[in-house]
């Protein structure tokens, strides 16, 4: 999905937007050097692939912390069960941009 579409879709305000991305960057300064020295430390080499980055920090729990605009928060944590189908799509689709190299290791 594009970012535009996907901010279309989101409802988002491009503010929102771009708090959404400063807490996927601030929830990658958290998690990154764990899941870079396990990754490295499984003999799987010393950095991983950005779509495996953005997965990561989708599914660590930690954007929460970073989000200052708590609006966002009922739109990011919907229920799975009442969320659009492309929820997750759309979230990756957003702080796509938040990373912009193609790997990310040490």
């Amino acid at each position: 999905m594009k970012f535009e579409a996907a901010v279309k879709k989101s409802g988002l305000t491009l503010e929102q937007v771009k708090d959404f991305q400063t807490a996927a960057r601030r929830t990658w300064d958290e998690v990154g050097g764990d899941v870079l020295t396990a990754v490295q430390e499984s003999g799987e080499g010393d950095s991983i692939p950005r779509s495996h980055v953005i997965e990561i920090v989708l599914d660590a729990n930690y954007m929460d912390r970073h989000i200052s605009d708590k609006s966002i928060l009922s739109w990011a944590n919907q229920p799975w069960k009442t969320a659009p189908k492309d929820l997750y799509e759309v979230k990756k689709s957003l702080i796509l941009p938040s990373f912009p190299y193609t790997r990310y290791g040490w």
